[in-house]
């Protein structure tokens, strides 16, 4: 049942892997409990080759998700490629960019990088706004880039007016 609301096709929002840790005590001890009933029926040497090949895909399953935890902004572009209408994935990876951009000059990027991480978080903020307009979250980073990098668009949309509106209609 723990696994079931974690690893199965149920469509949670996002990722929280330790609810994992408890539930795979269970299969952690059901897996050693056949494996020893296996090694008294077949050899250990036809059961040693099961159990290479079981952990070599372990082995590179592990790889692959280490290569997505490596950093703030793999992991969120991992989410918010595998789970686009996720809000908080949207959130997560425009907030991850524009943390980048702010250290820009820590980072050492150039002014076409700079202006390449304000369109990329400015879109995942918009697409967080368009999946969930009933959040604040978006609204104030949109006004926020649009105030400091796009003056143009800043003007155009009126943002504190939706911020309004929405304080109008939802309860805080």
């Amino acid at each position: 049942v723990a696994h079931g609301m974690e690893s199965t096709v149920l469509p949670l929002e996002m990722v929280f892997e330790h609810r994992n840790y408890l539930p795979s005590v269970g299969f952690a001890l059901l897996a050693a409990v056949g494996l020893a009933r296996l090694i008294q029926r077949v050899g250990r040497v036809q059961l040693s080759a099961v159990v290479g090949v079981i952990l070599a895909v372990l082995v590179v399953l592990l790889v692959v998700r280490t290569f997505a935890w490596r950093e703030d902004l793999s992991l969120a572009r991992f989410e918010a490629v595998n789970h686009p209408q996720s809000a908080r994935a949207n959130f997560l990876y425009a907030n991850t960019l524009f943390t980048r951009l702010l250290q820009a000059d820590a980072l050492g990027l150039d002014a076409q990088e700079q202006q390449a991480l304000a369109v990329a978080s400015r879109r995942y903020f918009e697409r967080m706004h368009t999946i969930d307009a009933g959040e604040y979250a978006a609204l104030v980073k949109l006004y926020q880039i649009d105030t400091q990098y796009f003056p143009g668009l800043a003007i155009k949309n009126d943002w504190i007016g939706a911020m309004e509106e929405l304080a109008t209609t939802r309860r805080l």
